[in-house]
């Protein structure tokens, strides 16, 4: 793979691909996370609100990938995922206000393929894309678009957790301010990245003039946990 087709790439499987002899764990399991997390996010309202009468479905699985996430982070034991894994599965069962054919069946088996210890990318990534797919097809005539649209966003996801691997970045440890640690830090917890172009000024004021980590800061995104430039300010590794 070239530069440009990094850059320019919409399939996620080949971006990971590309990546896999230098990737970590921590990223590999945050882009997973972050896909199925999406996965849930568009689940209708009037689906949860039965949910919350019936099952407590997808409150469960929600929980178990809060889980995935602090064992990513090296916060929770390989026990605590493993019972997380379990507690997954016993959520997988279908709501008795659907059937084995609802399309909510396949955002279950998403969120809960990330839960296993040991997920295979491509099984989870298409696993989202069928969600994705059943889902839009109930709402548009051309649902083939949405699952295509998916893959794309996975990608600049992918792109967002890894950086470009042609060109390495080098921090300087003064760029590693009060300022620049306590907004990256108030995004990563929160998961709410809309602060990333006031991390650019913060970045900026600290004497950082590094092109690609500025205009990453100040691109539209999407920015995930795992992001490469908080995950230098914030002094992750991997």
């Amino acid at each position: 793979m070239t530069e440009s087709e990094w850059l320019a790439s919409e399939d996620p499987l080949a971006l990971l691909a590309f990546v896999a002899d230098r990737s970590t764990a921590r990223k590999y399991r945050l882009f997973l996370c972050a896909c199925c997390a999406r996965v849930l996010a568009g689940i209708p309202p009037h689906h949860r609100l039965l949910d919350d009468i019936y099952s407590g479905t997808w409150h469960q699985l929600e929980r178990s990938m809060d889980i995935v996430e602090q064992f990513a982070e090296g916060f929770v034991s390989a026990e605590t995922l493993a019972q997380a894994r379990r507690d997954a599965e016993n959520s997988t069962h279908v709501p008795k206000w659907g059937n084995k054919d609802n399309k909510l069946s396949y955002e279950v088996t998403a969120v809960v393929m990330t839960a296993v210890e040991h997920p295979v990318t491509a099984d989870v990534l298409e696993a989202c894309w069928r969600a994705t797919h059943a889902r839009s097809a109930q709402t548009s005539s051309q649902p083939h678009n949405q699952r295509i649209a998916e893959a794309q966003w996975q990608a600049r996801v992918c792109r967002d957790i890894f950086g470009n691997p042609f060109r390495p970045i080098i921090f300087s440890p003064e760029w590693r301010t009060a300022a620049t640690v306590s907004r990256a830090a108030r995004m990563y917890e929160s998961r709410d990245f809309s602060a990333m172009p006031e991390l650019a000024n913060a970045l900026q004021d600290a004497g950082c003039e590094t092109t690609a980590i500025l205009d990453h800061c100040r691109s539209a995104g999407p920015h995930v946990r795992g992001c490469w430039v908080v995950d230098l300010v914030l002094g992750f590794e991997g």
